[in-house]
């Protein structure tokens, strides 16, 4: 499963309360995560307020879910929660949802030229304060 099999994503910052001493996400937590994205979906369509008379009888509930861990998430992950619909029945659907943690190395080269740049830019300051 690759990102690029999905249309539809949102981002959620890993919280310091879902990982354990050690930084790592608890596996309870994933489920919440895969409930974000869902209630992200429907709000995306406009079907994502409960108690609107227009939607009386569209509940959906979950009966059957699957995980299968790749890989850890660590607290303050950006992670990117991906969904497609992947079956509709007469009275069900199913979701396909996928969790990726946001390209790291690119983050840290971000975050180093950034820091490049203002060091940079100080010692430019500091130079010219001393003319």
């Amino acid at each position: 499963m690759q990102q690029a099999d999905f249309r539809f994503g949102c981002p959620l910052r890993v919280r310091w309360s879902e990982a354990d001493p050690q930084g790592i996400v608890f596996n309870g937590h994933y489920l919440n995560y895969a409930d974000v994205g869902v209630t992200e979906y429907y709000r995306e369509l406009n079907a994502a307020n409960p108690g609107r008379e227009d939607l009386s009888g569209n509940e959906f509930f979950a009966v059957k879910t699957l995980l299968e861990y790749r890989a850890s998430a660590f607290f303050d992950d950006l992670l990117d929660i991906q969904l497609r619909v992947s079956r509709i029945g007469n009275s069900s659907m199913s979701f396909t949802l996928g969790i990726f943690r946001y390209w790291r190395n690119c983050l840290r080269a971000c975050r180093s030229a950034n820091q490049k740049t203002l060091a940079h830019s100080r010692r430019l300051q500091g130079s010219g304060s001393r003319l």
